[in-house]
């Protein structure tokens, strides 16, 4: 500062002038040990450039594109290499200020590469980032050494300050020049450290070039699958030769008639020179060709070519946009002049120094595209839609095609038919625009040199994904993600998997009692009408549908008749909205109970019919069994399928009824329903197994406690009694009753000279405790003869 600033503390002047303020230890905060808080740091050589280039038009030239280019030596010499970029300025006239800039841009970079961050207190009010200070730090050798602030960051509560500060020299800013090398360019310089974008290999409907992607299902060894895409892309031509790059026109000349060029368009053109040997110089000044709307007819003239000694022929590359440029004509002789009347593109990049691999991201689309019917400068969307609302908050929404194309929004908000965006778009999309939505965040697929380049997936047939491939340099910097290709692909369009296109189709299954284990159900094979859609079933899902013969419920009671198409009925105890209930031989599910009593009922359901039920039926509440059973893949087909069976233990229940659906890659299939309610028992009995005796030697008498008493070991139900008779009864029959804990729980009764009594069937009498008696009577025999050799069974 030419004359002191108000909060400066320096008591003498400074290179003639005065610093903004002085620091020392002294005037820096410091840590628990007493140190100041001071850090020094200095870049390492691939980000501090030793070789600088600047384009800019020559006023001494006609204002014509020139280049300068500045290299130092002497850090080129140290680090061993040199490290190139560009110097990002703008108003430059002449070769004169173009080396002082050059000039002062390596100064600051190679000899200024040093900062310090210091931590400070109110002492930073006043200071602004550009500002001139001091620094004495005696540990690092530092007195009164100059900085320039580079950045201020408030710590918390606005107690303390972060300085960060470069070194600075007055000298770096002198106007006169010396020991300056380099003179005028013909290229535009190294770029500044970044490759340019790679680009797509297939031409879409739009004359867009896409990435190319083939599929491949690769099985994994637990049977999953998952989709191999190969991506291929367009990455720059390989051998490029020592020669300097051609020189060309920068005003184009546009005729409106002998091509097929788009009007309304913007185009940019460079030219390469080639060698014999087919090496290629590398880009000349971009020319930008301005095509006036109306006409689809435009050609553009490019004059002004000249190439560099040892060049054989040229190249000509062009592109919408400056740093995505592809070739459209090769190998032409030398000449002043080429006319583009609209070249194909031919997937052909220029050389690029910079480049070194391809990072490629995926990431799964939610939304396929969509015609913006609905648009404005922070929505889009389409009144077809039937979104869930705000389903894609924290989603990306993408303009893919139209006006604003290209543009992404995080999704702030949605309803059923418009989604609402976080920041308002910079080009408002409108009829024509196009868009989808996907996740908002990329992840990370592979990397390489060349294509293609293969990412494994889920296969999940008919879903979007998104592919961006992104040219990166040795360092891992990517080129800009907004210019790097973005293809849209959707699993399975290709065709080439052998895969499922659709959900299974409904599957025809078998449910029955193990005949050799009590308790097990046995899961037969499963089979289809067809076999398309089931090579990538997964798993197969059971609900069964039963009441808990031990645990369950107990029954309710209809209250009045229920006729076949009665859609209400009235049961004397209430049952919960959403309970399956077993009447007679139909399933119905029961609904809503209104003040009256009524509730309503969907009738004969899971292939049940619906019939009439008189007053006083019992019916019983059904519980449900969810069990998922595994199939590998391409199992069905194969003979092994017909042979498939496994089984479920569900003890002590009555099966009413089964549902079975089957899912695939693509999803779930529809559900099937097995009905066992025409059975004998309404139903399959699982029960548990085993059974009780009494037992009675010689001829019965009318007795109470006719046989010791038995004590029940665990809680079961029962499935049937009955018992035999060595000599039957003559005169009249034999009664028995059967007692549990001192009640009456059964009666069996022999018919006049049988040996065999009737069945009782278990199924409606209370379950057996554990802990229970049972004991039994004998209340009825013979008048002429009463029988003898009683042997009384219970299964279980």
């Amino acid at each position: 500062h030419p004359a002191k600033p108000a909060g400066s503390n320096a008591v003498s002047t400074f290179n003639g002038g005065w610093p903004a303020y002085e620091f020392d230890s002294a005037s820096m905060s410091r840590s628990k040990d007493g140190s100041a808080n001071v850090r020094l740091s200095s870049r390492n050589a691939q980000d501090t450039p030793n070789r600088l280039s600047v384009e800019f038009q020559d006023s001494f030239n006609q204002y014509q594109q020139d280049s300068l280019s500045l290299s130092d030596g002497d850090d080129a010499d140290l680090c061993g290499q040199e490290v190139a970029a560009n110097w990002d300025a703008v108003g430059i006239s002449t070769f004169h200020q173009a080396t002082r800039m050059l000039l002062l841009g390596l100064n600051r970079g190679v000899d200024g590469n040093y900062f310090i961050e210091f931590e400070t207190s109110v002492k930073a009010l006043g200071l602004t980032p550009g500002d001139l200070i001091t620094v004495t730090y005696l540990k690092e050798n530092l007195q009164r050494t100059p900085f320039r602030v580079l950045k201020i960051a408030p710590g918390a509560s606005f107690r303390t300050a972060v300085i960060s500060a470069q070194l600075h020299s007055d000298a770096w800013y002198s106007d006169s020049v010396t020991g300056v090398l380099g003179g005028r360019g013909w290229q535009s310089g190294q770029g500044p450290g970044l490759p340019a974008p790679v680009g797509g290999i297939v031409a879409d409907a739009n004359g867009i070039l896409q990435l190319g992607v083939k599929e491949t299902e690769i099985a994994g060894n637990d049977g999953s699958a998952n989709v191999q895409l190969d991506v291929s892309f367009t990455a720059p031509s390989g051998k490029q030769a020592s020669l300097a790059a051609p020189l060309i026109g920068l005003v184009a000349a546009i005729a409106s008639m002998g091509g097929t060029l788009a009007g309304g368009a913007n185009y940019f053109y460079a030219v390469s020179a080639v060698d014999a040997a087919g090496g290629e110089s590398s880009l000349s000044f971009i020319v930008q060709a301005n095509v006036a709307p109306l006409t689809n007819t435009n050609s553009v003239i490019l004059n002004g070519i000249g190439l560099p000694a040892g060049a054989v022929g040229f190249h000509v590359y062009r592109g919408t946009t400056a740093k995505q440029l592809v070739r459209i004509a090769s190998n032409l002789p030398a000449g002043g002049s080429v006319t583009d009347a609209g070249f194909p593109l031919l997937s052909v990049l220029p050389p690029d120094s910079q480049f070194d691999h391809v990072n490629l991201y995926w990431r799964w689309e939610w939304l396929p595209e969509t015609p913006a019917a609905v648009h404005s400068s922070i929505t889009v969307g389409n009144s077809i839609l039937r979104l869930k609302p705000d389903q894609y908050v924290a989603g990306t929404v993408r303009i893919t095609r139209g006006t604003g194309a290209g543009q992404e929004r995080l999704v702030a908000s949605n309803d059923t038919e418009t989604i609402t965006v976080s920041q308002a778009w910079s080009v408002r999309p409108d009829a024509t625009s196009a868009f989808v939505v996907s996740e908002s965040s990329w992840r990370f697929g592979a990397r390489g040199n060349s294509g293609p380049i293969p990412v494994s997936l889920a296969e999940r047939l008919g879903t979007g994904v998104q592919l961006s491939a992104r040219a990166a340099n040795s360092s891992n910097d990517e080129a800009a993600y907004e210019l790097s290709p973005l293809t849209r692909w959707t699993i399975g369009q290709s065709g080439a998997l052998l895969a499922d296109s659709d959900v299974p189709p409904e599957p025809l299954f078998g449910v029955q009692v193990s005949p050799s284990r009590a308790g097990v159900l046995e899961l037969g094979a499963v089979a289809f009408p067809t076999l398309v859609n089931t090579r990538s079933v997964i798993a197969g899902t059971y609900r069964f549908h039963y009441h808990d013969e031990i645990n369950g419920l107990p029954p309710v009671e209809i209250a009045a008749v229920v006729k076949e198409d009665d859609t209400t009925l009235h049961l004397r105890t209430p049952v919960d909205s959403g309970q399956f209930l077993q009447i007679g031989r139909e399933v119905l599910l029961v609904g809503d109970t209104d003040a009256a009593g009524l509730t309503t009922v969907q009738r004969g359901l899971h292939q049940t019919t619906a019939s009439v039920h008189t007053a006083g039926t019992l019916g019983y509440i059904l519980k449900e069994k969810v069990a998922i059973v595994p199939f590998i893949r391409n199992f069905f087909g194969a003979g092994a399928s017909g042979q498939w069976k496994s089984s479920l233990e569900l003890p002590g229940v009555r099966v009413a009824s089964a549902q079975m659906y089957m899912t695939n890659a693509v999803g779930n299939g529809p559900v099937a329903a097995n009905e066992y309610t025409s059975t004998n028992d309404l139903g399959l009995r699982t029960l548990g197994g085993g059974q009780f005796s009494f037992q009675i030697n010689g001829y019965l008498a009318i007795q109470t406690g006719a046989a010791p008493n038995i004590i029940v070991d665990a809680d079961r139900a029962v499935r049937d009694v009955y018992a035999i008779l060595r000599t039957p009864a003559a005169g009249a029959g034999v009664t028995l009753q059967i007692n549990l804990n001192g009640v009456q729980y059964a009666t069996v009764q022999f018919d006049p000279a049988t040996t065999v009594s009737g069945v009782v069937n278990g199924f409606g009498l209370p379950p057996l405790r554990i802990g229970d008696e049972l004991s039994l009577d004998v209340t009825g025999v013979g008048t002429t003869s009463p029988g003898s050799d009683l042997n009384l069974v219970m299964r279980l």
